[in-house]
């Protein structure tokens, strides 16, 4: 059966060109179709349109547009009403903010059922609510049925986010990057959930940036440019023998393509870290961990959620002291320092956080971010460092008048880093700066963090969950679990011989792609996608 059928579809707000183009595709029951592409290529706005939730200023027009067997072009609201949760589910990306805080988890999957099946009594509804937790692989659903969302963990939301949008059995789900950010072992659980529910004879769209998580699951792959679909065809054919240059870069950046860094000659310690332990309550977050950090080099720090990574960084910035043992920065005494002793030495160890946006003050400009950074400085001798520092990161100076929100999450993630490096800092702890942009917009900021550090001399202590990131940019390793570090040594060491079954355990989950030949019949790869390249738009690239 069709579940869904688009021909021709085209997505406008208010007198703006149209963000998506010609859109065209179908979705089979028991089928997975991969929408694939960057921020801002109108692959959301195509899902969302297929729940009548593109937004209030859109003008939705198709030549054909079926969902669930019913032409949705002249729903009412009432109409999309009766089609939302009942024929189609919504799995979105951040399970936190789509989770109503102040609801139980109960609350939040009965919801669907009490709107769709009117008749059904409370116990029912609860005992239903029981039955759909267990099968997305909640553990003690009685417990976490009774929860709020921010009591759980960042896989057990994400699960009861899915929960809710099967609880009614529609025939249809719509999943808008449902593991971006997770863990690679989460990532691994919530795909395997998802092939379940294709399994039990469900469609399934599947929204995404990444070619290596949709490759697993996905039957076909449609690849979105600029609001475009430039190919689409088998996963097997895309993955194998991509057409369109598009799709070659954003396989190449997922299969991890790029020059080999140069062997760490060693330098001056800058960061000694050593046998460091922190607890909180009863739990112990860190227990006795070790590092060193030698001027030039790069560290990589890799764990879950809760692996006690975080807590390390922060132990190193200064923020929180470690119970035992001591931080050395520079030679000098960095942990148990009194704040006033430390601060002179603060300009030589610096951060850059996961979510810029969160950490920037939306009122200020991006100049104004940045001298924050540069006390002292004023007027023309300001301006000219700002200046400075942003063409440092590939950004001109016009963006010292923008504000975040005007920003791409890449040029966030630019300003983030010019802001660090406007101290000289020696040292740069880099808290999953990529995790949540885009494969080509990961790949240029990783290549910017990789010339600073061999312009500038920095050592960077990069803490991550992507084992894709960490291969590329990190001279040894460290796995941390449970608080402790279970494995470490050179990248490629334990890339091709993890000793500690944990390690195993996160290269088994980590999606990966197999490389291609340099050259296939359509002609020679090219190099990833840099934020200057641009693709000229050609005719879609199908399988008949």
């Amino acid at each position: 059966m069709t579940l869904v059928e688009v021909a021709g579809l085209e997505v406008s707000f208010g007198h703006e060109p149209p963000v998506v183009r010609d859109i065209s595709f179908t979705i089979e029951d028991g089928e997975c179709l991969a929408l694939v592409g960057e921020s801002g290529s109108g692959k959301s706005v195509t899902a969302r349109t297929l729940l009548g939730l593109a937004g209030e200023r859109a003008r939705v027009r198709a030549r054909t547009l079926r969902v669930g067997g019913a032409d949705v072009r002249s729903f009412s609201q009432r109409d999309w009403q009766r089609l939302r949760g009942k024929s189609v589910g919504m799995v979105l990306q951040d399970a936190l903010v789509s989770l109503d805080p102040l609801r139980r988890i109960e609350d939040e999957v009965a919801e669907s059922i009490r709107l769709h099946q009117r008749d059904s009594t409370r116990p029912e509804r609860h005992q239903r609510v029981l039955e759909v937790l267990a099968e997305v692989g909640v553990p003690e659903p009685e417990l976490r049925s009774q929860q709020y969302p921010h009591q759980l963990s960042g896989g057990l939301r994400q699960r009861a986010l899915i929960a809710s949008a099967v609880a009614t059995r529609p025939d249809l789900v719509i999943a808008d990057e449902p593991t971006t950010a997770l863990d690679v072992i989460v990532q691994h659980q919530i795909l395997q959930l998802l092939e379940e529910i294709k399994e039990q004879g469900r469609g399934l769209l599947l929204i995404s940036h990444d070619l290596a998580v949709v490759a697993r699951l996905a039957d076909r792959i449609a690849v979105m440019l600029d609001g475009h679909i430039v190919e689409t065809g088998p996963t097997e054919r895309i993955v194998g023998s991509p057409e369109h240059p598009y799709t070659r870069s954003l396989l190449d950046i997922a299969r991890g393509r790029r020059a080999q860094r140069p062997p760490h000659t060693g330098g001056q310690t800058l960061l000694d870290v050593d046998a460091v332990t922190k607890n909180f309550g009863e739990r112990r977050a860190v227990a006795g961990v070790s590092l060193t950090l030698r001027a030039g080099e790069t560290v990589g720090l890799v764990g879950e959620s809760g692996s006690g990574k975080s807590t390390l960084a922060r132990m190193v910035m200064g923020l929180t002291e470690p119970d035992e043992g001591r931080i050395l920065l520079r030679g000098q005494p960095w942990s148990g320092t009194p704040e006033r002793a430390r601060r002179v030495q603060r300009q030589h160890i610096q951060l850059i956080q996961q979510d810029p946006q969160a950490a920037f003050d939306p009122r200020h400009t991006v100049g104004r971010i940045i001298a924050e950074a540069l006390p002292g400085q004023r007027g023309a001798r300001r301006r000219a460092q700002i200046t400075e520092l942003l063409a440092t990161v590939g950004l001109d100076a016009h963006f010292a008048r923008r504000r975040p929100h005007q920003l791409s999450g890449g040029q966030r993630q630019r300003v983030a880093i010019a802001r660090a490096i406007a101290p000289q800092p020696e040292v740069l702890i880099c808290d999953e700066p990529v995790s949540a942009l885009d494969v080509s917009v990961q790949a240029q900021v990783l290549d910017l963090l990789s010339e600073l550090q061999q312009r500038l001399g920095i050592a960077l202590l990069f803490i991550t969950h992507d084992l894709t990131v960490v291969e590329q940019i990190s001279d040894r390793l460290l796995i941390m679990n449970n608080g402790e570090v279970v494995e470490e040594g050179p990248t490629t060491a334990v890339f091709d011989n993890p000793q500690h079954p944990y390690t195993n355990a996160l290269l088994q989950a980590a999606p990966r792609l197999p490389l291609l030949p340099t050259t296939v019949a359509h002609g020679t790869a090219p190099e990833p996608r840099t934020a200057t390249d641009s693709y000229q738009k050609v005719p879609t690239v199908t399988d008949g």
